[in-house]
Order: structure tokens, then C-alpha cells, then sequence
């Protein structure tokens, strides 16, 4: 909206120069903004043609070239109303004027009083003028008023005007304070603009809502920033937060993309101010952390947002580029906590399965690293220690077939010859556990698995359930 208003100046001033590469492509583009959902930027757009219509008239339905209907009669309505306030006048662009140089002897220079230099006549015009006086044929008609010549008086006037200039008396400068350091301003980070307030002012919230998370994924840091405040105040009214609620996978994949663009763009260009980009850190943490504070919220994360947000944030604990920044040590503890409070809110069956899940991928990809495989085995076990808490809320169905799924595709035999079969022991840490906690009831929950004669689970479970009824006896 600025750069239209800017433009709208530009053009009343210095005329349609400024347009370029030239008038109907920046014009175009100007009225491709007339249908903007910004009633501030459709004005601006707007201003800004009727300015080039004073100076081109018509010629300017041809620069803009075809737009809808109902953008063609906003402008038409606009120049109207603009035509009776103003007056069609040209606007003169201001045309540098030829300077003349005036020819120095050694040491003395002869210059010509301040005056125009239109109204300069020079030694060297005179005697132009002498010589197509003397070569002209006399004749009969007189020469008088303005038109007359008189070259006595013109040379009069020019030895009165010679001066002897004196060359000024340079000052001597102090240079002692160049060699003092100089001092750079710190950067800052710009204001919020009122413009981008959007869900204290909108009237339709729901759109209102949805246009503010989006910007939340922006690649520019400020306009992030900016929107994860708004959110973050959104959520900490609780009479507002229940209209996130349809809303939560899309705020989750928006924070999502944000922290997978600032550890590949953000953290890797030189260009971008590191205090910067630990503030976008801090601002994404703790709106995503009041999310998963408010219970009824966390609960509607689905699988797979989780598995890519745990999947991102895992991935930004062992970044070590944290190290060399100042609060670096901060961000890994805030999204640390994030990672557990995470684990311990959102919908148990969601999270549990997506960490299933996660763990497959790490073990079916041979380049994925042992620490990012140890730190979702430790969220499985932090699951596991909460699983007399939580086993009541566990869709158990699901869980079992997605261990069904990690042991049919990575069976005990696989793992024969490893170094390291922690993932192994993990998944059957879980089974055991849910058989604890639930008894003869868990073999209820396998309806969901097609041939239980090619699964592990079953005979598993009949296996821990054997032992424990035998410890009870003991």
C-alpha cells in the first residue's frame, strides 16, 4: 500500500518517466491491485492510476489493458470524483538548464554577475553577431523596439560586470574525531504495523484467523513474528480459543514450516540477523507451547502433524549451530520443554502412534542418526512411564496394529547380528507394559491385524501374560 501511494506521488511530480521498464507494464501491474482484499491497497492502486490519467488521459485504459468489470468501474467511478476536485493540468517536468563555462587567464577569473544564464551574452556572441551585421545588405527598414540591437551598449555592460574573483581561504578540518572508532546503530527489529492487527479489528474472524496463521509459515522474519504474537494473545483468552479448535493441525503445520524454514534458510544465511532469528525461535516456541497448554486444543492434533513437528523439533535439539549463539542454550531448553509437554497433552493415541512411526523411519533409513533414534525411543519411554495414566484413553486397536506394522517390517530375526537393538527392545517395552496394565483383556484389541498367525504380537503377549500369572502364583 506504501509503494502504491509512493508511486501515486511520483507520477504527479515527475510525470509517467517513472513507470518502467514503461508505462503498461508497471501499469498493469498497479491495476492487478484495485482487486486486492486490502480496502488500503485497492485505494492506493487506484489513486495512483487516476495521477497517471491526468497526465495520459485515455492512453491509460490501454497501459492497464483488460480487467474485470467491476475494477473498470471503480476507476471510472474514481476518476470522476478526482476530475471535479481537480483540474486537468500538465504537469511540467522541471528540465536542468546548460551551465556555461567562462574561460580563466593565469591567475584571475572573469564570471558574470548572478543572473540567468539566458541573459548572458558572451565576448564570443558579440562578435558572431558583428560579423552577420557587417555581412548582411543594408536595408530600408528600420529596426526599433524590442527587436533592436545596440552592441555599444552590450559591450558596456559587460566590462562593468567584469570582477576579479579571489580564490576562498580553505579551512583546515579537524580529523581527530575520524579516528575514533565508529559506532554502528544495532538493528532492530520494525514495529508492528497497525495494518497487520488483523484479529483485533476484523469483523469476519474466521478468515481473519486463518490469513494470520498462514503468515505465521512467512520467510520474512518480521512478518512471523508479528503473527505468532497475535495467535499467541488469541490463545491465552479462553472465550476465543475454542474457535481454534477446527484450526489446530493448520497452526501446527504453519509452525512446522516455520521451524524447518529457520533451521535450512534462516540459520544457514549470514545475511540474517542471529538475534533475529532467535527471537522468531522464542516467539514459535511459546505459541506452540500455550497451544498444547490448553488441553481441549492439544487433543486435536492429528498423527501426522505431530510426527512432522515432533520429527522437526528433534531435529532442532541437535543442531549445534545453537551453540555459537547467544541464547542458543534457551532455545534447546524451551523446545525441550515443548517436546515434553507435547508428549504429555496431545491426544495419546496420536502421539504414540506417530512416535511408532517415527521410530520405523529411523530404523528403515540407514543415514538417520543414532541420537535423533535415542531421543524418540526416550518419548516412547516417557509415554511408558505415564501408561497407568493414560492406558484408559489409548485406542489400544491402533496402537497394536502400528507395532504390528514396525515388528512385521523389522521381525525379532532382523535384528540378529546387530550391535544395537534398542528400537527392538523399545517396541516390545511397550507391549509389555500395555499386557500389565491390561491383562487377558489386551488379546481383545488385535482386530485390527489380518493374519495373527504372521505377527509376532500375539504370541508375544501370550508369552509376558504367562509370566505374569505365573509371578502371582509365586
Amino acid at each position: 500500500m506504501e509503494c502504491l501511494d509512493e508511486l501515486g506521488c511520483l507520477i504527479e511530480m515527475y510525470g509517467m518517466s517513472v513507470c518502467q521498464p514503461n508505462p503498461s507494464i508497471a501499469l498493469k501491474e498497479v491495476a492487478r491491485q484495485i482487486s486486492d482484499r486490502d480496502n488500503g491497497v485497492r485505494n492506493a492502486a487506484l489513486n495512483c492510476i487516476v495521477q497517471a490519467y491526468f497526465l495520459d488521459g485515455e492512453r491509460v485504459y490501454k497501459h492497464i489493458g483488460a480487467i474485470s468489470d467491476k475494477d473498470i468501474s471503480l476507476l471510472e467511478e474514481r476518476i470522476k470524483r478526482a476530475s471535479k476536485n481537480r483540474s486537468m493540468q500538465p504537469v511540467t517536468i522541471p528540465q536542468p538548464q546548460p551551465q556555461v563555462k567562462v574561460p580563466s587567464p593565469e591567475n584571475k577569473v572573469k564570471v558574470l554577475s548572478p543572473r540567468p544564464v539566458s541573459h548572458i551574452v558572451t565576448e564570443e556572441q558579440v562578435a558572431v553577431v558583428r560579423r552577420m551585421v557587417a555581412s548582411r545588405p543594408l536595408t530600408n527598414r528600420p529596426v526599433s523596439g524590442a527587436f533592436s540591437l545596440d552592441l555599444e551598449k552590450i559591450e558596456h555592460m559587460m566590462e562593468d560586470r567584469e570582477e576579479v574573483v579571489m580564490m576562498p581561504k580553505l579551512v583546515k578540518p579537524d580529523l581527530e574525531d575520524l579516528r575514533e572508532p565508529i559506532k554502528f546503530p544495532e538493528t532492530k527489529m520494525r514495529p508492528p504495523s497497525p495494518a497487520t492487527k488483523i484479529l483485533n479489528s476484523s469483523h469476519d474472524a474466521a478468515c481473519a484467523l486463518d490469513l494470520v496463521i498462514s503468515q505465521i509459515a512467512s520467510n520474512d522474519i518480521t512478518v512471523s513474528v508479528q503473527a505468532l504474537a497475535q495467535i499467541d494473545e488469541f490463545l491465552k483468552e479462553e472465550d476465543r480459543a475454542e474457535a481454534m479448535a477446527t484450526r489446530v493441525d493448520h497452526l501446527l503445520v504453519a509452525g512446522s514450516l516455520q521451524y524447518r524454514m529457520i533451521y535450512t534458510k534462516h540459520m544457514s544465511d549470514d545475511s540474517t540477523n542471529k538475534a533475529d532469528v532467535v527471537r522468531l525461535y522464542r516467539c514459535l516456541t511459546m505459541t506452540v507451547m500455550s497451544l498444547f497448554q490448553n488441553r481441549m486444543l492439544a487433543r486435536q492434533a492429528s498423527k501426522d502433524v505431530l510426527h512432522d513437528l515432533v520429527h522437526n523439533l528433534v531435529t532442532i535439539l541437535l543442531d549445534i549451530r545453537l551453540n555459537d549463539l547467544k541464547d542458543g542454550a534457551n532455545v534447546i531448553r524451551a523446545i525441550n520443554v515443548l517436546v515434553v509437554k507435547a508428549v504429555e497433552r496431545s491426544d495419546h493415541t496420536n502421539m504414540m502412534t506417530a512416535l511408532i512411526k517415527l521410530l520405523h523411519d529411523c530404523v528403515a533409513n540407514d543415514n538417520s542418526s543414532a541420537k535423533f533414534t535415542e531421543l524418540i525411543m526416550k518419548c516412547i519411554w516417557k509415554m511408558v512411564r505415564l501408561m497407568a495414566d493414560i492406558v484408559q484413553d489409548l485406542n489400544l486397536d491402533v496402537v497394536l496394529l502400528n507395532l504390528h506394522t514396525f515388528l512385521k517390517a523389522f521381525p525379532s530375526s532382523y535384528w540378529k547380528g546387530k550391535q544395537n537393538d534398542m528400537p527392538l527392545r523399545t517396541v516390545k517395552t511397550v507391549l509389555h507394559t500395555l499386557a500389565k496394565q491390561k491383562g487377558n483383556r489386551i488379546m481383545s484389541h488385535l482386530s485390527l491385524i489380518d493374519n495373527l498367525q504372521d505377527s509376532e504380537i500375539e504370541a508375544y503377549l501370550q508369552k509376558v501374560l504367562k509370566g505374569e500369572i505365573g509371578r502371582a502364583h509365586v
